[in-house]
């Protein structure tokens, strides 16, 4: 993170320095409140510090499978995705 020092982000999320490295090299998770906190350190959304990320971003056809899931009541979401479930698991 250029221009941000370790003390910098450790203090900001009230863990020690080593926590720090470790969740750089991916020995620690790192949560979402926390992810949060950096990107505003960095001064920029969420969304932008992981949308080039492939484990995060999604597509354009992902987008409105979400948005179509999240339009309907709880029961019919979970009808829709008992549905793509058994689409999934029949065209393999």
């Amino acid at each position: 993170m250029k221009g941000i020092r370790l003390d910098d982000v450790a203090s900001r999320l009230h863990i020690t320095k080593g926590a720090v490295s470790l969740k750089l090299s991916g020995k620690r998770d790192t949560s979402l409140d926390e992810i949060r906190e950096i990107a505003k350190m960095l001064g920029i959304t969420l969304t932008e510090l992981c949308e080039h990320d492939p484990r995060v971003a999604i597509n354009e056809n992902e987008k409105q499978a979400i948005d179509i899931i999240r339009s309907q009541p709880e029961d019919k979401q979970k009808e829709l995705l008992l549905i793509l479930k058994a689409l999934t698991t029949s065209s393999e």
